[in-house]
């Protein structure tokens, strides 16, 4: 198995939290409300400060209800070109990233993945042509 640390990790997107900055500002432009962040609580979206629950995320698919106060299921698209130095790809959702940092989560894959060979050894035997994608969902 790898051992945690070997590997770097390099976000390639970002959350989308109604508090971010970008987040934010489009929110209030589409007449939402966000309540900032308490000691024991997140921020969250709102159609107003005394409409029933608020959401702690600001982009979701299938969440009518909150639809007109600046929660959307478009997506923020990047693109990001992979190497050959790329080992593998995490794709989880926010409940992992609520949990860990972006180097946990790459040692974690690190620590679990039965890697029988050195990932430099394997890219010279085969010509340096070789990817890998390992995919942990949340």
């Amino acid at each position: 198995p790898g051992a945690p640390g070997r590997w770097r990790a390099d976000a390639l997107s970002s959350d989308h939290k109604p508090d971010a900055p970008r987040e934010l500002a489009r929110i209030q432009e589409l007449g939402g409300f966000v309540t900032p962040a308490q000691e024991s609580a997140p921020a969250r979206l709102w159609h107003s400060p005394d409409w029933g629950k608020g959401f702690t995320i600001s982009r979701s698919f299938g969440d009518f209800a909150v639809a007109g106060c600046g929660m959307t299921a478009e997506p923020e698209i990047t693109i990001s070109a992979l190497t050959a130095d790329d080992a593998f790809l995490v794709v989880a959702s926010d409940g992992v990233w609520e949990f860990l940092t972006d180097q946990d989560a790459v040692d974690l894959v690190a620590r679990k993945a039965a890697w029988p060979w050195d990932a430099d050894g394997i890219r010279g035997r085969a010509g340096g042509d070789v990817s890998r994608t390992d995919v942990v969902g949340g």
